[in-house]
């Protein structure tokens, strides 16, 4: 058996970023020929079955991938431009989104962008984005965002996986909270 971690992050880096140095190509959504994927694997993990990738993609709880009509997709995280595999959705009232303190300012005067990605990453609960701030600081800064106001004035959310996407969320729509007060 291969290591769970080790293919998540192969898998995620060949579809999110690199498909091209696989000789896998990806359509306007982000799905590569669920064969082609395979070939790859099969060449980078001596030990990979195919039942490995499947068990990956049903019990992964992010909900990273999706396999659908012989093809599988990263669903978010790109850096390539890829359109979302869903249609765009009313979003639930409030999103959340963690940050480091560092970046507070800059978010608050000029909004959320998607950076070195294609989209905001945004999730349904304040532990998930605390979890996903930590990556960036000690003590992460949860920002609200009000989501359903902002796709009632035009701001696009997507549904992929277990988190929210968009292109960019405007500065009137993000609340900053520290330690569960508002700032």
């Amino acid at each position: 058996m291969v290591s769970k971690i080790k293919l998540s992050k192969f898998l995620s880096y060949i579809l999110r970023h690199d498909p091209g140095s696989w000789d896998l190509e990806l359509d306007g959504c982000g799905y590569a020929p669920l064969a082609d994927v395979l070939r790859v694997l099969r060449k980078r993990f001596r030990k990979f079955k195919e039942e490995d990738l499947f068990e990956l993609v049903k019990n992964e709880p992010k909900g990273r991938f999706e396999v659908s009509a012989k093809k599988i997709r990263a669903t978010y995280g790109h850096s390539l431009e890829v359109r979302p595999g869903s249609e765009s959705i009313i979003p639930p009232e409030v999103l959340y989104h963690g940050t480091s303190p560092e970046d507070l300012e800059k978010i608050l005067a000029e909004g959320l962008k998607p950076m070195s990605r294609q989209f905001v990453h945004l999730s349904s609960n304040e532990k998930d984005a605390y979890m996903v701030g930590m990556r960036h600081a000690q003590t992460p800064v949860i920002l609200e965002v009000m989501a359903k106001e902002a796709a009632l004035k035009d701001i696009k959310f997507y549904r992929e996986g277990k988190l929210f996407l968009a292109k960019n969320v405007p500065p009137e729509y993000i609340k900053a909270k520290k330690e569960g007060r508002n700032i």
